[in-house]
């Protein structure tokens, strides 16, 4: 758990409901009432009554002591993950080291469809400030998230994705710039980011999360708002971090199609 500090301190209802979402969103065995304060660090009275309007909407369902996703969200959230949701788990680990190494806010990206849908997120108070959350979604080839994934997809997927791309990313205010032009550039250099815009709020940089036969399936991207657009530094631990990122995929697949295997097969 990353500490979250004064960054709760003001929030709205809505924000409450999608916090305690994303945090039940995260769980295998789902979240008790304590857990679910504890984790968003809201009181057990506020945790209690916002559960009891989402249990209604349905997008939350009781099972013992537990809160899991009801029937509202589980089909949007199992579509959108792709790959099952313990990868995520798998993963947090890293994405929470990297948070501590480089003091940037962490999101993980994946692809559906021209989105770009984030699947995680790591930050604290004394981290860049994002209105990204887990679920959230952007056009694919605006951001650094996106294209990353972009540059090592199928030719199809990318041809997708150039038909009807906004000229300017509504988060970065970046220039327009072919996308071919600019998944080329992530191929080189390994990263994708930002333009060194003075105006920009936050820098960001991504790097993708490549499967076995090199596709990409997941992107980690770093937040951060002091540091030039494209920091060598960071961009060094991203790598690693990414690399790292694509040993445990292997291994999470290597042991999920073990378990699937019949015995004596």
């Amino acid at each position: 758990h990353v500490d979250q500090g004064d960054a709760y301190v003001e929030r709205s209802q809505l924000d409450k409901a999608f916090d305690i979402l994303a945090v039940v969103a995260r769980s295998p065995r789902g979240c008790t009432l304590s857990e679910v304060s504890t984790q968003t660090q809201i009181s057990k009275t506020t945790a209690h009554r916002t559960t009891a309007a989402l249990e209604r909407l349905g997008a939350l369902q009781r099972v013992g002591q537990r809160f899991i996703l009801g029937p509202a969200m589980q089909q949007r959230h199992e579509s959108v993950r792709g790959v099952d949701a313990g990868l995520v788990d798998v993963l947090t680990p890293a994405l929470v080291d990297l948070h501590i190494r480089t003091h940037s806010t962490v999101l993980l990206w994946t692809l559906d469809g021209r989105d770009a849908v984030c699947m995680d997120k790591v930050w604290s108070a004394r981290t860049a400030r994002s209105q990204t959350r887990v679920g959230s979604r952007e056009a694919a080839a605006t951001i650094p998230g996106g294209r990353a994934i972009l540059a090592y997809s199928a030719a199809s997927v990318i041809a997708a994705n150039k038909a009807g791309t906004p000229s300017r990313s509504p988060s970065s205010n970046r220039k327009e710039v072919p996308l071919d032009v600019e998944l080329e550039a992530v191929r080189r250099s390994g990263v994708s980011h930002t333009d060194q815009n003075p105006s920009a709020p936050l820098r960001r940089i991504a790097a993708p999360i490549r499967s076995i036969g090199g596709a990409a399936v997941l992107s980690i991207e770093l937040l951060h708002g002091h540091a030039p657009a494209h920091d060598p530094r960071r961009a060094a631990q991203l790598l690693d971090t990414c690399r790292a990122a694509e040993r445990m995929l292997a291994s999470y697949i290597a042991a999920q199609r073990a378990i699937l295997q019949p015995a004596g097969a």
